[in-house]
């Protein structure tokens, strides 16, 4: 079994109680093959930890980390310690000492026995393997409790503690951030840059230093630990690189920087990206169509390394225009720069961060990643003479002329950098989708979408999925009436949602020049919802040709142009007679859709959303839910008014649906025809003598049969039975059908052989629940809600 040493002064201030092997100590020696004498002991003794099996799944916080620890600046002694920054952090609280000079260094690493002629081991040439990166910050600026969000923010696991002579005025820290396994000390120089990149490149110059060892513990006051969960810096591939600030920055770093000559720079490789060649006013056009508003630190960052790399080899002049226009992307920010006492401080930390970045860091970042994440936001063309304005204080300089095109092209780093899809409900939709909802008519499938559409509009979780709160834009093109009720009965069950907006008027966006569809996209491009639900495809498109591929492919053009400004958009749409799992329709529709929902309700009335394809996430999710109903006063006769509205269901409200016979099925077929609700007497005759429920020659046979058909659904919860009546479980509204349309007759839903009691509550005779009946307010058109 290995065994990692903790040396007898460390493991007093852990506060272990192992079984001490002292002997074993003294046999063995320090790993860094020095010897150690008698004189060189403490009054505590030899303590091991045992650490073998316990590296598989830590967290790097508790990882068993190689520490040299010398006793002064001298260090002529050395200790070699195998322990976790988790452990350490206790050691740091605890360490104390009359001064400064008297408290004991620290390096992430092991070192030799060479010795420099003053006899100290501590020498670059000595390094042997460096276990982690250290990092020393005196600026007084930054708290070490910023810098820790900073590294948490960029997900790199890390151990920050402040120094003896910090003060809350002049906040000085040190971080120590874990390898997850030794490496060769030429491998630092990057790490460090890794740690520096990630914390802002505020990092003292000192930091790079290959040896560089750092005082720890309290002369006067315990210090400040704070501990940060994430990777280790080997494994934080995806932050951008600060290196150390060269001295043409800190030059120039606030000076005017304006004149001719071109900054230094190193050398270029000849597999380096070269820049795009954009001008810093198209750059800057480029920015306003990148958002920041809720944007992480390592994102902002990646904005900023990416101009830099556009900007190398340009002069001081059209440098300072790049660094300005990250400056002023910046200000948009309401995570990084809005925490700043004023702007001036912030616009100082953004130009000091824009060229701290260097080609001698290696950033592996371009231009090619903002054009990318413009586009996908709307950006499409560079107008340039609009942004010269911005940059009138500036000199003017030679441009070339720069070919436009449509086309961005991303290296391997390029998409690493790019921002993850940002959902607006999570698992669900994203920002730009084209979606669909379909069913039968009746199916509920325009009674899920405004519940989504207003959970959305609130920020509210919706059948176990988180949203981003947005504005709604739903269209109500079928039926603004009735819809008008069902958002009446959403505010009723959950308050008012003011970023959802019922949009009435539409009745034709299927026409080339069609002035609905300027209206509403002139409404999209200003008032930028986040969500627009066309209700439904049919009667949004009038006269559509569904079957035909060029007709469809208008649909999903129209519905593409309009996620433009990053709004997703979903159409509600029918299925196809044999109730398929894709819209009915051109199969270009379903092609061409990020995500498609299947409504159906199921045999016990519980309607179920089914994920047929879903580009955010799994098909597998459950969205059950039934139809509830609020009270909407009364109407002038005096009548109750009900809305009904999606109520959804958990899994324990909404089991799978269980099997029937096929008594059942015909016995429940029955109840739905005469509108949800029978009385039983009538109910019985209707099915003792249509023979749909039992074909038998022998009446008391059929009466049988409906006796355990009846039965057998309320025993599954497909109906229930009080006072003489037997209701469809949660149908006490009818089924609210969607409307059918007029060019479209096989989609409505006839019952030629309605009885007479359900031609009292169908007089339509076309499944719909009059006015009057229902308690349907006068407005709700066809009497359909």
């Amino acid at each position: 079994m290995q065994m990692h040493v903790i040396t007898p002064d460390i493991a007093h201030l852990v506060g272990r109680n192992r079984r001490l092997e002292t002997e074993r100590a003294a046999a063995d020696g320090p790993r860094n093959g020095s010897k150690k004498t008698q004189d060189e002991k403490t009054p505590y003794d030899g303590i091991y930890h045992d650490a073998d099996g316990l590296l598989g799944g830590l967290s790097p916080l508790d990882l068993p980390l190689a520490i040299t620890r010398f006793r002064n600046v001298k260090a002529q002694n050395l200790s070699t310690d195998t322990i976790s920054l988790n452990m350490l952090a206790g050691v740091i609280r605890r360490m104390r000492a009359k001064e400064k000079n008297a408290l004991p260094l620290l390096k992430l690493g092991t070192f030799g026995d060479a010795r420099t002629p003053g006899g100290s081991l501590r020498h670059d040439a000595n390094l042997v393997a460096i276990s982690g990166i250290e990092g020393d910050y005196d600026d007084g600026k930054v708290t070490a409790q910023e810098a820790a969000a900073r590294m948490k923010a960029a997900g790199i696991a890390c151990l920050i503690y402040t120094t003896p002579s910090h003060t809350p005025d002049a906040p000085r820290w040190r971080v120590l951030a874990p390898i997850s396994r030794n490496v060769a000390p030429a491998k630092r120089d990057a790490l460090c840059a890794r740690v520096n990149g990630a914390l802002g490149g505020i990092l003292a110059g000192e930091s790079f230093t290959l040896s560089q060892s750092y005082y720890f513990g309290g002369v006067e006051a315990e210090p400040v630990v704070h501990l940060v969960e994430g990777r280790a810096v080997d494994d934080a591939t995806d932050v951008p690189s600060i290196g150390k600030v060269s001295s043409f920055v800190a030059a120039d770093m606030f000076d005017d920087i304006l004149g001719g000559e071109v900054a230094p720079a190193a050398s270029v490789s000849t597999t380096e990206t070269p820049p795009l060649g954009y001008t810093a006013a198209q750059a800057a056009d480029c920015l306003r169509y990148v958002p920041n508003g809720d944007r992480s630190y390592m994102g902002w960052l990646a904005v900023a390394a990416s101009l830099r790399h556009e900007s190398w080899g340009r002069s001081k002049a059209e440098t300072a225009q790049f660094c300005r226009a990250f400056v002023a992307w910046s200000r948009t920010s309401t995570k990084h720069f809005l925490k700043h006492p004023n702007h001036e401080s912030a616009d100082a930390a953004a130009q000091k961060l824009f060229y701290s970045l260097n080609r001698e860091t290696g950033v592996a970042r371009t231009m090619r990643s903002i054009v990318a994440e413009a586009q996908e936001h709307g950006w499409s063309d560079v107008q340039s003479d609009d942004l010269e304005s911005e940059f009138e204080d500036q000199p003017e300089a030679p441009q070339a002329p720069v070919a436009k095109s449509r086309l961005s092209f991303l290296s391997p780093a390029d998409c690493d950098a790019a921002p993850s899809r940002s959902y607006l409900m999570k698992g669900l939709l994203a920002e730009q989708d084209v979606a669909c909802i379909f069913g039968a008519p009746g199916a509920g499938k325009s009674l899920l979408a405004p519940f989504l559409a207003y959970a959305l509009a609130q920020g509210r979780e919706a059948f176990g999925m988180r949203s981003k709160a947005g504005g709604v834009f739903y269209v109500a093109a079928e039926d603004p009436h009735g819809m008008r009720g069902r958002v009446k009965a959403l505010r009723i069950a959950h308050g008012d949602a003011e970023g959802f907006q019922l949009v009435e008027g539409v009745s034709d966006l299927l026409a080339k020049e069609s002035p609905d569809l300027m209206a509403l996209r002139n409404a999209v491009k200003e008032q930028k919802p986040k969500l627009i639900i066309l209700d439904t495809l049919a009667m949004s498109f009038p006269g559509l040709e569904e079957n035909s591929a060029e007709a469809m492919g208008r649909v999903v053009a129209v519905a593409r142009a309009l996620t433009k400004w990053g709004a997703a958009v979903i159409l509600i749409h029918h299925d196809t007679k044999a109730e398929g799992a894709t819209p009915r329709g051109h199969s270009l529709l379903n092609g061409a859709l990020d995500v498609a929902l299947h409504v159906k309700r199921d045999d016990s009335g519980i309607i179920r959303g089914k994920l047929t394809k879903n580009r955010n996430g799994s098909c597998d999710r459950d969205i059950a839910f039934r139809i509830a109903t609020e009270d909407g006063g009364v109407d002038e006769d005096g009548d109750r008014i009900t809305l009904p509205r999606c109520e959804e269901l958990d899994a324990a409200q909404a089991p799978e649906a269980v099997k029937m016979t096929p008594a059942e099925r015909a016995t429940l077929d029955v109840i739905h025809n005469v509108g949800g609700v029978a009385e039983e007497a009538e109910l019985r005759r209707v099915c003792i003598e249509g023979r749909k429920v039992s074909a038998s020659d022998n009446p008391d046979s059929r009466r049988r049969v409906v006796d355990r058909a009846l039965k057998g659904l309320i025993q599954k919860g497909s109906v229930t039975f009080q006072n003489g009546i037997y209701r469809v479980w949660c149908d006490d509204v009818d089924d609210f059908d969607d409307l059918s349309e007029p060019d479209n007759p096989d989609s409505v839903r006839t019952n030629p052989g309605l009885s007479e009691m359900a031609k009292r509550r169908n007089p339509d005779g076309l499944g719909h629940t009059p006015l009057g009946v229902s308690g349907c307010p006068d407005d709700a058109g066809e009497g359909v809600l």
